[in-house]
């Protein structure tokens, strides 16, 4: 359904873009991922006709609309945008935003779909209502069903939920997410926090440094990154030292462990192992022994960091309702499923601190 194929922007001498292709299916929902100044929005700019790429062609249903030698102006695309800053006329009312962009339909039909939209977005009581009695979730709403009330074949967001808490993000996604697939639209949304991606996206994308780094399924990002920057953007987690052996298998302190094929290893190579919370099991009959050093309550899990016997500390998520004692000796074992390796580098091991063997990371927007 929308395709960017080896996609270039550049602003004077800064290229913004580099190289740039995804595709993203009919109905599905899509989200870049990245730090400030990585593209991610000007990705959704060209798409939107709002900028025009120096290389590489934007193809919408099939149909091309950019290339570096000609651009179909926005209004033509058929493409709703949902800014960060919802963008609401504030002297208008919520059926009147929503049909903003209806002023060519029949009357019966606009009214019929703006009143379809309320009743879509839980919103039937506001409609005679004006933005500012609306709170930041209800706006957001609003803003939605204005972009979706003329139908159009893509939707971008653009940083949707950056201004509300942390909480109503999660659940305004969610919400976000069930009216997209109401509408069977495709969509395209920018993001910087993962866990709001997870909530809506069908399919994921890192963005570094103009390029896109990764374009896999939530479940791919988080267990399955490419590269160091992914692993370490998507989640928190540790690298653990180990040394790669043929075939398919890494040693490290806690034993022998399975790995995908890596052809760019040979055996003896130094790698780092990554590990997530929730890699790691607490097992009483496991001869790995280790001892958590600290616990941070996050509800229905305790994430407690654990010091190995190399000094080497690691993440475990463990259920809140069994919490483990400090500094006492576990017994730990680890879930094979999702070992992923990386070859050592001088990064991968800097700033360990008081860690002298694995590195500890939170998510890159923590950082």
């Amino acid at each position: 359904m929308l395709t960017l194929e080896q996609v270039t922007k550049r602003f004077g001498t800064h290229t913004v873009l580099r190289d740039f292709s995804l595709t993203l299916d009919a109905g599905m929902i899509g989200c870049l991922l990245g730090p400030s100044g990585s593209g991610k929005t000007t990705v959704l700019r060209l798409i939107a006709g709002f900028e025009t790429p120096d290389a590489g062609t934007i193809a919408i249903g099939g149909a091309p609309v950019a290339d570096a030698r000609r651009a179909l102006e926005p209004h033509r695309r058929r493409v709703g945008m949902v800014f960060q800053d919802h963008a609401l006329f504030p002297h208008l009312t919520v059926a009147e935003n929503i049909a903003f962009g209806l002023r060519a339909w029949h009357p019966t039909e606009r009214t019929a779909r703006v009143t379809a939209l309320l009743r879509l977005i839980d919103l039937d009581d506001a409609a005679h209502k004006y933005p500012h009695e609306l709170s930041g979730g209800q706006q957001q709403r609003v803003a939605l069903a204005r972009a979706l009330a003329p139908r159009p074949r893509l939707l971008l967001l653009d940083e949707p939920f950056s201004n509300l808490d942390s909480m109503l993000r999660e659940r305004l996604a969610m919400e976000v997410r069930r009216i997209l697939k109401h509408e069977a639209v495709t969509a395209l949304l920018v993001t910087h926090d993962p866990f709001e991606a997870f909530a809506i996206a069908d399919r994921l994308g890192v963005v570094a440094n103009g390029q896109l780094a990764q374009w896999d399924t939530p479940y791919g990002l988080y267990h399955q990154p490419h590269n160091r920057f992914v692993a370490e953007f998507i989640g928190e987690g540790a690298f653990l030292p180990g040394t790669f052996e043929a075939p398919n298998q890494v040693r490290t302190e806690l034993g022998t462990l399975p790995c995908q094929d890596e052809p760019a290893l040979s055996p003896g190579d130094a790698v780092d192992v990554l590990l997530r919370p929730d890699d790691l099991v607490h097992d009483e009959a496991s001869p790995v022994i280790a001892r958590p050093i600290h616990a941070v309550f996050r509800g229905s899990i305790i994430r407690y960091t654990l010091r190995l016997a190399s000094g080497a500390t690691v993440l475990m998520d463990h259920p809140s309702h069994d919490p483990l004692p400090l500094e006492s000796a576990i017994g730990v074992r680890l879930d094979t499923r999702h070992v992923v390796v990386f070859r050592r580098t001088s990064a991968g091991i800097v700033g360990a601190g008081h860690n002298r063997n694995a590195r500890t990371f939170e998510p890159s927007h923590t950082l």
